[in-house]
């Protein structure tokens, strides 16, 4: 059980107790943060961002309190980012404790308009001068409406990722346009994908095109050489056949955990899972470095044909 906390969150590493950890003359508070890569970037109000706050009971009976704010962020976090004291140079230089003491509260908290939860992961504690180490006192998610205590250890990947639906190309895509392979890799955040769903509407302007089946594709890390992942050596098919479209009809796919299912212009297939079981949801991790999902061009597909396609993927940013 966690000291200073309402939740039951597992014992905590050594010198990671939270409430009661004993700090040592030279210490510095530190907040060390990973956020997500992939091109997405937060909407971070001016002003303090985040602040991370400790109050230390000396040995000989005084209080004090340490602070880390952070001010600003990068518009695209790529890397782990440390903090010790404070990033404003208005605030002074990182103030190290004095002398030997023991925690007693603090929290982490600040200002996270439109950060999502697993989207923004932080670790709070202290940097030992002497020898060099950091020793946490808190770690979890920081998101919008959601401070957390020093004492709280929530592991990354505990409970639900966030999920979101990522466009796999812009929509109203050209029907003779070539095909997408999408990826999905980053330096620090895991994802698992479970499905997807592709809208094909048809103009009349040929009599019918052939709706390809979507593939999953190039799951794994560097693959043998002279492999090659433009044909269908590396894709796992999904659906037991296309959707062929006639003029001006329409046409979907649309894959989940528990069916498979293509709709034909208001006529629908549903795959049997019992013989052919949906591959998802399946994980995405820094290895998967090339295309994990294939939308194939459309036979005879036409100019003024348009379709959209888009992935449901469950995300979390890795502890640093």
């Amino acid at each position: 059980m966690s000291f200073g906390s309402t939740r039951i969150l597992g014992q905590p590493a050594p010198f990671a107790q939270g409430i009661g950890a004993r700090v040592a003359m030279g210490d510095v508070a530190t907040v060390i943060y990973n956020a997500r890569s992939d091109g997405a970037t937060f909407a971070f109000p001016s002003g303090v961002a985040l602040i991370a706050s400790v109050d230390i009971a000396y040995d000989d009976g005084t209080l004090d309190r340490f602070e880390v704010r952070i001010d600003s962020w990068t518009a695209n976090m790529t890397t782990v980012t440390r903090f010790e004291g404070t990033n404003n140079a208005a605030l002074g230089s990182s103030r190290p404790v004095t002398r030997a003491g023991t925690v007693i509260g603090g929290f982490v908290s600040g200002v996270l308009t439109d950060v999502v939860r697993t989207q923004l992961y932080v670790r709070f504690g202290f940097t030992r001068k002497l020898d060099g180490p950091f020793f946490p006192i808190a770690r979890d998610y920081a998101y919008d409406s959601h401070p957390f205590l020093v004492g709280e250890f929530v592991e990354s990947t505990e409970g639900k990722g966030h999920f979101r639906w990522k466009a796999a190309f812009a929509a109203d895509r050209a029907g003779n346009a070539a095909a997408v392979d999408v990826s999905l890799a980053a330096v620090n955040t895991l994802r698992k994908v479970h499905g997807l769903v592709w809208y094909y509407n048809a103009s009349a302007d040929v009599a019918t095109r052939t709706f390809d089946t979507p593939r999953i594709s190039g799951l794994g890390g560097t693959k043998p050489t002279g492999f090659t992942l433009t044909g269908d050596n590396a894709v796992i098919g999904l659906y037991s056949g296309n959707i062929a479209l006639t003029a001006s009809e329409e046409g979907m796919y649309y894959a989940s955990p528990v069916t498979l299912r293509r709709n034909d212009n208001g006529t629908l297939t549903t795959e049997n899972i019992t013989t052919s079981p949906s591959p998802f949801p399946f994980d995405v991790t820094e290895s998967d470095t090339d295309s994990i999902i294939r939308f194939p061009a459309i036979t005879t597909g036409n100019a003024n044909d348009v379709h959209s396609a888009y992935i449901l993927i469950e995300e979390w940013v890795e502890a640093p």
